[in-house]
């Protein structure tokens, strides 16, 4: 079986497990009339949903830019979550703007087309800006997003080269594979938060956007979204941030919330109604990522073949469930293999 198709059932996988579990905190926020939309009536609903927002800044100001990037983009060790450069700089005390420290905008405002773009709520969108290196950020802020070759700039978080889209080559941006999901999840969440509110403008915009309301992504690159999404899978920096701005500004990015979501407006599912639920609650005998040590653990999932052979920590799994008593607390890696398709997954039992 091909590499990628293997890869996509393990992430798909996983993202199922994520989603049982989705953090109380959003219960309220998704409608229940999401449920059994896909493709264009989902993309309308989500964008009816995410669009009501307040900015967290009425105009930009770096000042309250940056004090929003000490709440939102800080490492562990208190220096800038800089997702473009190796490098650990750290907040400042008596002044907001760190040394050397600037933002970008994953969707420049220049593509916007409107007067005033700097304040337009695309480019005071807190999902849309990032804190970053000045140097990288005056280097890429015309660029765009996209698998790059010839490389002429490479500081190990990111490449600067050329894209050939077709035939036609520009110049763009290539983050590290650790970032990859996080940056294709900005430019879908742009989709469907502003799609067909915009006339884009310049070369560098209409690769990745088109005027319509949807799909409003470029063919072209829906291929590089879903590539990028599926290699670097949502992980706990993007949750918390997601919830940090929900917080500041009063919507979410749904992709980082239910990632499958992507398949179901741009991928192989965009015609199957999208649940909410996944249809995989532990009442439904369906696999979850996280048990109490009272559950029985059924190791079916809608993303694996009936006739897959399961292992728990190396261990053959006889039948199609296993107590979660008899494994105990902390994690443990599941595995299927079947005619057609192989994966692992981790679940947590508490």
């Amino acid at each position: 079986m091909d590499r990628n198709v293997i890869l996509r059932i393990i992430i798909a996988v996983i993202i199922a497990g994520w989603n049982l579990n989705v953090n109380a905190a959003i219960d309220g926020y998704y409608p229940k009339s999401l449920n059994g939309l896909s493709g264009k009536d989902l993309m309308v609903g989500l964008r009816n949903l995410v669009r009501n927002h307040n900015n967290a800044m009425p105009q930009l100001d770096n000042d309250v830019l940056w004090n929003i990037f000490k709440e939102i983009d800080v490492r562990d060790d208190g220096s800038v979550w800089d997702m473009f450069s190796p490098e650990h700089i750290k907040f400042s005390d008596t002044n907001n703007v760190p040394c050397g420290m600037g933002f970008c905008r994953i969707v420049p405002s220049g593509w916007v087309g409107v007067a005033n773009a700097d304040n337009a709520d695309i480019s005071l969108d807190i999902h849309n800006l990032y804190p970053c290196n000045l140097d990288v950020a005056e280097y890429i802020k015309n660029l765009f997003a996209w698998n790059v070759y010839n490389v002429e700039y490479d500081n190990g978080a990111l490449r600067v080269g050329k894209a050939d889209l077709m035939g036609t080559i520009l110049d763009a941006y290539e983050p590290c594979d650790e970032y990859k999901g996080d940056i294709a999840r900005v430019l879908m969440y742009v989709a469907i938060c502003y799609g067909g509110e915009f006339d884009w403008v310049g070369s560098r915009s209409w690769n990745i956007y088109g005027a319509d309301s949807y799909p409003v992504l470029c063919e072209l690159f829906i291929s590089v979204a879903l590539a990028w999404h599926n290699l670097d899978p949502v992980d706990e920096k993007e949750r918390n941030r997601n919830e940090a701005i929900y917080k500041l500004q009063g919507n979410r990015n749904p992709l980082i919330d239910y990632p499958e979501i992507v398949e179901h407006l741009w991928g192989n599912m965009v015609d199957t109604p999208f649940d909410m639920d996944g249809g995989q609650g532990a009442e439904n005998g369906f696999l979850q990522s996280e048990y109490k040590t009272d559950d029985i653990i059924w190791l079916r999932c809608r993303y694996v073949s009936d006739d897959a052979v399961w292992s728990v920590d190396g261990h053959t799994v006889e039948g199609q469930c296993i107590e979660a008593n008899k494994l105990g607390v902390g994690l443990h890696e599941l595995k299927f293999v079947s005619s057609s398709e192989e994966g692992k997954v981790v679940i947590k039992i508490e």
